[in-house]
């Protein structure tokens, strides 16, 4: 019965192709087509005769098609000689779709380049050396008002995790109830997040104010994991995770990397020990969705190391993933939800990458490859664009995070398009191909340019500016300025003169790859 059930399940696309094929002969709308595989069944009253042989009986009605099939005479073979006798029409349309199917096999497109994602954290105004004297804690918890603003920071600044109860946690916060190092691991990011981009602790060394904190939270924690290793271990390792990483030189080569690598490797063990990427109903509903959220950071922050190391990658297998994606909370508040669903999205992008990396690793890749990829990349606009609640230039005015997080979220969709044809416009260049690699590319940069104006313009916070993408339209911008045509190259000057304005007038503008990108940029 197992294979039986397999074989029927795999024959669900040829019926509905069938059923779509024959809907003009029927009536039916195709809109409202169910396709139904009743291989031991019987006859319904609703149903209506359509086709018999050798006892094999197909009847279609309103509801789709029913196969009345004999146990002892059923094999996948015999079904598909069925369908294609019952419907002629349908030998011609495999033939074609084979047909198709082997052109675009055998067509392959150069790679000239492999795919780039330019992964460079911010922290690192000023790089400089670790401190040889013990650090001090610059908080303390008598210090009410510092730790209000620093726990407002982090609450809304570290977009990876939302936590489900805010309100809840604030005060567990404040009464010690959250665990040691959780709390230490929270305010040494925040410390460190406040001083670079919300100036705090004015004249202090970004890479020391929170240093004492997380040397607590890290001793605290490796005695919580020699008993422990539940939800509260893996947030708090991906806390110090990304207090650390931003501590990375800009060669991304200093000892500050391999330490944050193993914290977030151990994060990403622990997780698949606890089977966070698979459902678990048995939870109480707050404790399925953090769940939810910290697998759905642990995969984005896996493909960042990935995408900047020649590190491997520590996820499951995508098929092994049956977790459903995160998703807002009934009590939560509207920015918190918009939050989410911004979170739930970036997952979803940094998937379309490792797709894209891993289909041009190679010196060429099929062509219907790069079909596939590029329509999951519209697809996933479409429902940014459309099914996204609380994220949207004009959607919802009222909630802070709707417009910014829909400029990031489509940023970052435009620079997939960029690194899957980008590399491969001298092979479209000479191919009749219907997809036009130049001009994919240039839009996609100009929609870039343009939405990092808007996002600016919005007066949203550049503690949350991702420079990959603007290094990546730059970058074909300016291979336009060389080999573009005059409109082109008139278009790309004036947004490379728009982007290196606002870098040299943002609050970022100190920062080292904010710095080398107006370099760069050279107009």
């Amino acid at each position: 019965m197992v294979g039986l059930d397999c074989a029927v399940s795999n024959l669900q696309d040829d019926l509905t192709q069938v059923l779509q094929s024959v809907n003009s002969l029927i009536g039916i709308d195709q809109s409202q087509c169910v396709v139904k595989a009743d291989v031991f069944g019987s006859r319904n009253d609703s149903q209506s005769h359509f086709y018999t042989v050798d006892g094999q009986e197909l009847f279609m009605s309103q509801d789709g098609i029913s196969i009345i099939f004999p146990s002892d005479n059923f094999s996948y073979r015999k079904l598909g000689d069925f369908l294609s006798e019952a419907f002629p029409m349908l030998k011609e349309l495999r033939a074609t779709n084979n047909e198709l199917a082997v052109e675009s096999q055998t067509i392959k497109i150069r790679v000239t380049t492999p795919p780039f994602m330019i992964f460079v954290p911010l922290y690192d105004v000023y790089p400089t050396l670790p401190s040889i004297k013990a650090p001090k804690l610059l908080v303390t918890p008598n210090d009410s008002n510092a730790m209000q603003q620093l726990l407002d920071i982090f609450l809304t600044c570290y977009v990876g995790y939302q936590i489900p109860k805010k309100a809840e946690f604030r005060a567990d916060f404040f009464a010690g109830r959250v665990k040691p190092f959780i709390a230490n691991a929270i305010l040494a990011w925040a410390c460190k997040h406040a001083a670079v981009f919300h100036g705090m602790f004015e004249g202090q060394d970004a890479n020391q104010v929170g240093e004492a904190h997380y040397q607590l939270a890290r001793t605290q924690l490796t005695d919580h994991l020699f008993e422990n290793d539940d939800v509260d271990a893996v947030f708090g390792l991906l806390l110090l995770y990304g207090y650390q990483v931003g501590k990375a030189s800009a060669a991304l080569s200093c000892t500050n990397l391999p330490v944050s690598y193993l914290q977030l490797g151990l994060a990403t063990q622990i997780a698949r020990k606890l089977k966070m990427y698979q459902p678990h109903p048995e939870l109480s509903l707050e404790m399925q969705e953090s769940y939810r959220r910290l697998w759905s950071l642990i995969y984005f922050l896996d493909a960042l190391t990935v995408g900047q190391t020649d590190r491997p990658s520590m996820i499951v297998d995508d098929k092994e993933i049956t977790v459903l994606p995160q998703s807002p909370m009934s009590h939560e508040s509207l920015d918190s939800a918009a939050r989410v669903q911004y979170a739930k999205c970036r997952t979803m992008i940094r998937r379309l990458y490792r797709n894209i990396a891993n289909c041009l690793h190679g010196s060429e890749v099929e062509l219907s490859i790069i079909h596939k990829v590029n329509a999951e990349i519209d697809e996933l606009q479409r429902y940014i664009d459309n099914d996204l609640h609380l994220i949207g230039i004009d959607k919802f005015p009222e909630v802070r995070f709707s417009k910014e997080g829909y400029c990031k979220l489509s940023i970052d969709v435009a620079l997939l398009k960029i690194q899957l044809f980008f590399s491969t416009i001298p092979t479209f260049d000479h191919s009749p191909d219907e997809l036009n690699a130049r001009e994919i590319c240039f839009n996609a940069a100009v929609k870039i340019m343009d939405l990092v104006s808007i996002d600016a313009a919005s007066g949203s916070l550049w503690c949350l500016y991702s420079v990959e993408s603007s290094w990546a339209a730059s970058t074909v911008l300016k291979w336009f300025l060389s080999n573009g045509s005059d409109d082109e190259k008139q278009i790309g000057l004036k947004h490379l003169h728009i982007l290196r304005h606002l870098m040299e007038t943002s609050t970022v503008k100190g920062h080292w790859p904010v710095m080398k990108l107006v370099d760069y940029i050279d107009v």
